[in-house]
């Protein structure tokens, strides 16, 4: 009399689903690792961003000018400026040099965490701080006592930080324009009334 056979899988089966789950994985990894880099590359646009809109309203809150200065170094209120540095510092500068101390009011090194590159420009020129005044407006300083100086856009050019790391297929740009705005967009399109996440 014949045994009734155990429903289950065979050794072969079980190889065979193995192997095909193998093959998807391996087709599936390139493309989480470029949508991981992706996803630090908005993480770090999007702190700048809020850091950027933080120092700006320091700047009205305090009725001061305050630079954001972006920095190479562990950042803090004398790190030495760069201009594709990957972290940054804020700091509510003194009215008149020499009569008060520059007073730190936020650091972020998230940048140097990811891995992921800035780069600042003003109109196409590396920049590595720039300076709000007491309206949240971009503001000019020769006299930051940072180790750089502030410059502001001549018409209707931007200061903008170009965020990326190696293995991303979509770097984002913040752009700030002279009255203060600061604005995420997709460096890869051009702003339009049908491409609103486009760079101007």
């Amino acid at each position: 009399m014949r045994k009734p056979s155990l429903p289950g899988f065979t050794i072969i089966e079980l190889v065979i689903v193995m192997a095909i789950l193998a093959i998807l994985a391996m087709l599936a990894i390139p493309g989480m690792q470029t949508w991981i880099a992706n996803s630090k590359v908005r993480t770090v646009a999007e702190s700048l961003q809020n850091d950027l809109r933080a120092a700006q309203n320091e700047a009205v809150k305090r009725s001061r000018q305050v630079a954001f200065v972006l920095t190479s170094a562990t950042p803090s209120v004398s790190a030495t400026p760069s201009s594709s540095g990957k972290n940054w510092y804020t700091d509510v500068l003194p009215i008149t040099s020499g009569t008060e101390t520059i007073t730190n009011v936020q650091i972020n090194s998230i940048g140097s965490q990811y891995n992921t590159t800035i780069a600042a420009k003003n109109a196409g020129t590396a920049i590595s701080m720039l300076c709000f005044n007491s309206e949240g407006r971009l503001a000019a300083n020769s006299a930051t006592g940072l180790g750089a100086n502030c410059t502001v856009p001549t018409g209707t050019a931007l200061i903008t930080f170009d965020a990326s790391l190696t293995g991303a297929d979509r770097p984002l740009r913040l752009e700030v324009q002279q009255g203060g705005r600061v604005r995420l967009c997709d460096p890869a399109k051009v702003l339009s009334s049908s491409v609103p996440d486009g760079c101007t």
